[in-house]
């Protein structure tokens, strides 16, 4: 909300519904920006790879919900993201390449990052834009299912010590593989539900 004050001509579009959409309405009525938020419950596709289009900034400030694959959905939109720094987010976003890591949980920090995205140039939006394209891609199944295979064959390839070390060295690659490959696998799967959907327009205004 803060951002919004700054820029008059940003607008907040909220995706999904809970206990708290009574309280976010007070609160943007209370500082006069009722008509600048839009809340659209929760959507299916295709109308969420809508809502995501429609986004130019896509802020992600969880700090449980951290797998990511709202993140490559965004992404695979030609949308931006300002995030918190969280185990599966820094998989996904890298700092002013392809959006905002933000390693604080601040108001004045996520006002900042905005504002960083709001005054690239028409260029560095299409450059930005690239890059978040080109992540949403690398998280595709079949690239994400080659870098499993050789993870796996690294291991493989070691000369293994003793039979209880090796058992145990094993045992913890294994559980850090499965730990990694959940988060990865629904990275994947986000990103390859999002660019089924038909190529994003060109970026507009700020838009958080």
């Amino acid at each position: 909300m803060a951002f919004l004050k700054t820029e008059p001509q940003a607008r907040f579009l909220v995706v999904g519904k809970g206990p708290s959409d009574a309280d976010i309405r007070s609160v943007f009525a209370a500082e006069a920006l009722g008509e600048r938020l839009h809340l659209a419950g929760i959507l299916q596709p295709p109308r969420l790879a809508d809502a995501y289009h429609a986004m130019d900034v896509f802020a992600f400030a969880s700090k449980s919900q951290t797998q990511g694959m709202v993140l490559t959905e965004a992404m695979a939109a030609g949308g931006l993201v300002v995030a918190l720094d969280a185990p599966g987010v820094r998989d996904v976003v890298q700092d002013r390449h392809n959006g905002r890591l933000l390693d604080r949980e601040t108001i004045a920090g996520f006002v900042k990052a905005l504002e960083w995205v709001a005054g690239r140039s028409p260029m560095q939006r299409r450059a930005l834009r690239a890059h978040t394209l080109a992540t949403a891609q690398a998280f595709s199944l079949a690239r994400t299912a080659d870098r499993a295979l050789s993870h796996y064959q690294a291991l493989r390839s070691r000369t293994p010590g003793a039979k209880a070390e090796a058992d145990a060295e094993w045992g913890r690659a294994l559980n850090l593989i499965k730990a990694q490959w959940e988060i990865t696998k629904d990275l994947a799967e986000a990103a390859g539900v999002a660019l089924e959907v038909s190529e994003p327009p060109e970026l507009g205004g700020p838009n958080p």
